[in-house]
């Protein structure tokens, strides 16, 4: 397949009616990279923290348990760039000794592909 500017030509080139792939996409609903949509998921996330050891070790009070689920979104800008936000809430925590358990956390970030 020709290639124009690091891209498949079939990207820039127009149908039968004029218009682009792109536009027949968005027509149809489907924005996707172009269109700036935000694509939702969800993730469960596990962590399994061992007991600490060495002479300094806080043992009673070290290791846990923890399971989350995170639903969220991701944007993408173009098709290089994109940015997140996934939010957090604990589905199972245990943890040994004193220790804090978060009820939520919050992420956002930003991705770039070289």
């Amino acid at each position: 397949m020709p290639v124009m500017g690091g891209e498949p030509a079939s990207l820039h080139e127009l149908d039968k009616s004029g218009k682009s792939p792109d536009d027949c996409w968005k027509k149809c609903g489907y924005c996707g990279f172009l269109g700036h949509s935000p694509v939702m998921g969800s993730q469960v996330n596990v962590r399994a923290e061992k007991r600490e050891s060495g002479a300094n070790a806080d043992i009673p009070n070290c290791g846990a348990t923890l399971a989350y689920f995170s639903p969220g979104f991701t944007l993408n800008f173009n098709r290089r760039f994109a940015g997140f936000l996934f939010a957090q809430a604990p589905l199972y925590q245990h943890v040994n000794g004193q220790q804090r358990k978060p009820r939520y956390s919050v992420s956002a970030g930003l991705h770039y592909i070289f």
